[in-house]
């Protein structure tokens, strides 16, 4: 039986009559003791559904990490994704597989993700990411291969636009 002992979270530290003084000049950055700060923040813009109908079918994607408990620092990186058809909340495919490494660089996962837009039919799409710069040149990548003469996926995409999610907002990314 393997017992792993948590390994907890460090103690606050307290600011010292140095630190809120001179945070008391312009209350930035953000600070969670200061109680002016606390009772100015304002809560998140509500992520409303249904107020926009989209023309468009929308492709989301991230990356995530997989570890074993047992090991550390041997994480497992793969790109996952979902494909909503216009006028629709629930995903039409589901799409992960395990990257060697991120970005378009990876000749494995962009050929995947070029298949995985093949299967589902599209030949125009929106898409949307927590706009980091390996899944945006991953993407361009799999729009860069379909507009090669001669590559195997010329003609798969017409059009991939770009929505931008706010910085900070991973849970926007549907």
């Amino acid at each position: 039986m393997c017992i792993r002992i948590g390994k907890g979270y460090s103690e606050p530290q307290e600011p010292t009559p140095e630190m809120i003084n001179r945070h008391n000049l312009t209350h930035l950055p953000y600070r969670s003791w200061c109680p002016h700060c606390v009772a100015a923040r304002r809560a998140n813009a509500p992520h409303k559904s249904g107020s926009q109908v989209r023309q468009k079918p929308l492709f989301v994607a991230g990356y995530c990490f997989f570890s074993d408990s047992t090991t550390e620092g041997n994480n497992l990186t793969a790109l996952v994704g979902a494909m909503y058809p216009p006028k629709s909340d629930a995903p039409k495919a589901m799409f992960a597989v395990i990257c060697e490494r991120k970005g378009a660089s990876d000749e494995y996962t962009a050929s995947r993700l070029c298949q995985f837009i093949r299967e589902c039919g599209v030949s125009e799409f929106v898409y949307k990411s927590d706009q980091e710069a390996s899944v945006v040149a991953l993407i361009h990548e799999v729009v860069r291969r379909s507009t090669t003469p001669g590559d195997l996926y010329y003609g798969l995409v017409t059009s991939a636009v770009p929505e931008n999610s706010a910085v900070g907002e991973s849970q926007s990314n549907a």
